[in-house]
């Protein structure tokens, strides 16, 4: 098994990540991952991203395994597409260890419902005030940015609203960090 902290991290190795939920900086995932690869040289903070296509967003609810109130990105919902929104969120880059890491925290081999592919997102993003999305970023193109699969639509996730914009203080005050971490 490959540790985080084992083998040096090389330049070419280095892809972009985009986060919106609990690996956004100071959040409880970004203290059990993030932060290590970070300190490791595995992981950069690029900065504030937006995703240049629209999702829907939601907060896991609290009766539904892992009961964690997480952030759930998805790209179906049964809200019309017109309401979803362009996610905020940060852009990091990682290398390929740091990437199999947060693998195993989504339970992505695990049939956890979690998978990632690749998105477009823009950065720099500012929060206008005027709450446009409209900026002077770059589009970054092969952006890997994790998605939850919903079952169709009688998946209660495919019902939830309202859509979120981000993932904030707010929302991560609900969040209840689960007492272990998956193990691969």
């Amino acid at each position: 098994m490959s540790s985080i902290a084992s083998a040096t991290p090389t330049k070419k190795a280095f892809k972009h990540l985009f986060v919106y939920g609990t690996l956004k900086t100071g959040y409880t995932n970004y203290n059990r991952y993030l932060r290590y690869a970070k300190q490791l040289g595995r992981a950069t903070l690029v900065g504030p991203a937006i995703t240049k296509g629209k999702y829907a967003l939601v907060l896991r609810p609290p009766n539904r395994l892992p009961n964690t109130r997480g952030p759930v990105l998805m790209k179906e919902h049964q809200e019309d597409e017109s309401n979803w929104h362009h996610i905020q969120g940060e852009l990091w880059k990682v290398d390929e260890i740091t990437i199999k890491a947060l693998d195993i925290l989504e339970g992505v081999n695990d049939g956890n419902k979690y998978y990632h592919e690749n998105i477009q997102v823009i950065h720099p993003y500012k929060n206008n005030s005027d709450n446009s999305d409209n900026n002077n970023g770059k589009i970054i193109d092969n952006c890997t940015c994790y998605f939850y699969t919903t079952s169709g639509t009688d998946d209660e996730l495919f019902k939830i609203t309202p859509l979120l914009k981000s993932y904030d203080d707010n929302e991560h005050n609900k969040y209840v960090a689960p007492k272990d971490v998956n193990k691969e």
